[in-house]
């Protein structure tokens, strides 16, 4: 029985090498054979969306906090208490504001200080659309609005798009976003400041609190376009929703900085689905030095001006008293000359 036993077993291994031995004969099946060659990812491009609405205040914006724009801040850097201009020395417009924001430079060089853009310094100070186009050699912005000047005066070098309302200018920037190649895509809205003309610019007007809450389903269409593109995966887009002008308030004036001025006080959104929230305060004026008012002296040929007491004796400190004195002085005339230095005396 053992005999037998150990036959079978032969005749297996030898079935079995056998079997082996044809199998490595055969070729190995190609596992490749119908993927297609891999092929380079499409190259990411940076595009951006501002839209720039005319007299939307910060301060409104935050207190009603509509639920688009609030829904974006997840993702975005947002202030309520931006500076539309940090200067205080010329009234503030949608013009000069819009001017600053696309030559990068404030109203003391591009020289727009009223709502006229005829004085627009472009010679020294290029808009963005004209600065992109040097650069790329040819047109990649457009701008989307329904104010003449501003087409005329800083539409130059972008593709434009004038329409005669903030609808049509919507509905143009929608189907242009859809489509479009174009880098930076700016739109321009003029309704919310109508409305706040029309009434005030607070949360106590409802033709200025529906006009936001409607720009608020508008940005957010706009928004919606851009995520529909069908190269939107391979593309990097910065959204930023910010002011003209902020809106005119009839709140008692408690703070004479910049940041005080309600025209002044603008609204910025810059969003994102790379970033995380972040919230900018304003700064407190309180931790502004040395702000205030004061008189203001000059000296020049026929115009000295001179501050005297009408008692003299005050400034007689002889002894046993105590004094604190604090003194300012503003030097703001280079290469000048003063030939009278005292600036104190008792006679």
């Amino acid at each position: 029985m053992n005999k037998y036993i150990q036959l079978i077993k032969k005749i297996i291994y030898c079935a079995g090498g056998v079997l082996l031995l044809a199998a490595c004969n055969k070729d190995f099946p190609n596992l490749l054979q119908n993927f297609q060659e891999a092929k380079d990812s499409p190259e990411n491009r940076d595009k951006v969306l501002m839209v720039i609405v005319d007299g939307l205040s910060g301060p409104v914006v935050q207190s009603l906090e509509p639920a688009n724009l609030i829904e974006m801040t997840r993702n975005g850097m947002v202030t309520y208490g931006s500076l539309a201009d940090p200067t205080t020395d010329f009234k503030m417009t949608n013009e000069a504001v819009v001017s600053s924001l696309l030559t990068g430079v404030n109203a003391n060089k591009n020289k727009v200080t009223t709502n006229d853009l005829s004085t627009l310094n472009v010679a020294a100070y290029p808009t963005i659309f004209s600065r992109l186009k040097s650069v790329q050699g040819k047109q990649v912005s457009s701008l989307y609005t329904s104010s003449s000047t501003y087409a005329t005066y800083l539409g130059k070098d972008a593709h434009l798009e004038k329409s005669a309302t903030d609808e049509t200018v919507l509905a143009a920037a929608n189907k242009g976003l859809a489509t479009d190649s174009a880098d930076l895509n700016v739109v321009h809205l003029v309704d919310v400041d109508k409305a706040g003309a029309s009434a005030e610019y607070s949360d106590k007007s409802t033709a200025y609190v529906n006009a936001i809450k409607k720009m608020d389903q508008q940005v957010q269409q706009l928004v919606n376009t851009i995520k529909a593109r069908k190269s939107y995966v391979n593309e990097n887009w910065l959204v930023i929703v910010t002011s003209g002008k902020g809106g005119d308030s009839k709140d008692p004036v408690t703070d004479f900085t910049a940041f005080g001025d309600a025209k002044r006080a603008t609204y910025t959104l810059m969003y994102s689905p790379k970033f995380a929230r972040k919230i900018l305060p304003r700064p407190s004026a309180k931790d502004v030095p040395f702000v205030g008012t004061a008189t203001n002296y000059t000296y020049a040929a026929n115009n000295q001006v001179i501050g005297t007491l009408s008692d003299a004796n005050k400034f007689n400190m002889g002894t046993g008293s105590d004094w604190t004195m604090t003194l300012f002085l503003k030097y703001n005339v280079p290469n000048s000359t003063y030939y009278y230095p005292i600036f104190l005396q008792n006679e």
